[in-house]
């Protein structure tokens, strides 16, 4: 069998991606990994001269997307590392690029400053839906009612605010450009995903709906969901600053009537108000016909939480139940 130089399986990605040598200049011991006694498994061209740290990160991405890596996709990564005008990290480039591929969208400047807008930490849709009061009316979300209905909700806040980008692009201004760039980056984040969904929802706080706050969601349905039925089981992730209380990050895995979940504030008094009132939660879940667990509830570790979770990797098999550690 003869090896295709046009394209790697993610299978030959993980072979080479073991033989990278950063110690040395070349991207593969001996340039080559012998995979028989006719065939040579070697990096693409494109790649070939590149700093193996680049090289690591590119099949990595690829590989945690189960992508074929094709040497065109590889022509367009390479000249967008290139362009010094992106202002984009590589690491968070290549990330970028590898979903966007997994996506089946185009490489292109604009998806890929859309993106890298949307998981930027120091911005947000809400601050800059703000400033337009006729659009940010259109785009609300009620995520805190019966469990059951949160898909719906979800799906419809996302068709809303693929609306408000249509908008957008019809009276293009200058003022309008950030928006309409993190709204297309989450369009773009998002397309294409059967069973995940990761948006920025913007939550008012006043009857003014003034100076909403950002709240990020990650959405996860379990694919046995789509076989069944009789099966009902999905989680949520979010994390949110609020003024008083600090950030507040939660992982909730709901299988048919039960409710596990893990809480993690920034502040010690944070975590005591919701160790507090879990149990009143607990009440009116229970009225509902929902038995919630007791939750695992600690104190934020990491320095920049909200970044972290942002940034996190986006394969789908990233956020898969198996991965959500929950005490019981």
């Amino acid at each position: 069998m003869e090896i295709n130089s046009q394209q790697l399986t993610p299978k030959q990605l993980l072979q080479l991606y073991k033989k990278i040598n950063l110690n040395k200049n070349s991207e593969v011991k001996n340039s080559t990994l012998t995979s028989n006694s006719s065939n040579k498994l070697s990096l693409p061209p494109s790649i070939r001269n590149m700093d193996p740290t680049l090289q690591k990160l590119i099949l990595q991405n690829w590989i945690q997307q189960d992508l074929p890596l094709k040497e065109n996709d590889l022509q367009k990564l390479v000249s967008l590392i290139k362009n010094s005008n992106l202002n984009i990290e590589n690491k968070q480039l290549i990330k970028i690029a590898s979903f966007l591929v997994k996506n089946k969208l185009p490489l292109s400047i604009y998806l890929i400053k859309g993106a890298n807008s949307f998981l930027d930490d120091k911005s947000s849709i809400s601050q800059e839906i703000n400033k337009f009061p006729n659009l940010k009316k259109q785009l609300s979300a009620n995520i805190f009612h019966n469990p059951e209905q949160i898909k719906s909700e979800l799906e419809q806040y996302f068709r809303k605010s693929g609306k408000i980008l249509q908008q957008l692009f019809a009276r293009e201004t200058d003022n309008n450009s950030q928006l309409k760039t993190q709204l297309m980056g989450q369009q773009a984040i998002n397309a294409k995903r059967d069973s995940l969904l990761f948006v920025e929802i913007p939550l008012f706080f006043t009857p003014q709906q003034d100076n909403p706050l950002p709240l990020f969601l990650k959405y996860n349905q379990s694919v046995e969901n789509k076989i069944s039925s009789e099966q009902n089981r999905y989680s949520l992730e979010f994390i949110i600053d609020l003024p008083s209380l600090g950030i507040i990050r939660a992982k909730i895995l709901i299988e048919q009537k039960k409710i596990y979940s893990s809480f993690k504030a920034s502040n010690e008094q944070t975590v005591e108000l919701i160790e507090k009132y879990f149990p009143n939660l607990q009440q009116r879940l229970s009225e509902n016909g929902y038995n919630a667990l007791t939750p695992e509830i600690k104190q934020l570790q990491e320095e920049k939480p909200i970044f972290d979770f942002l940034n996190e990797d986006l394969a789908e098999e990233s956020t898969t139940f198996n991965h959500i550690n929950f005490k019981v």
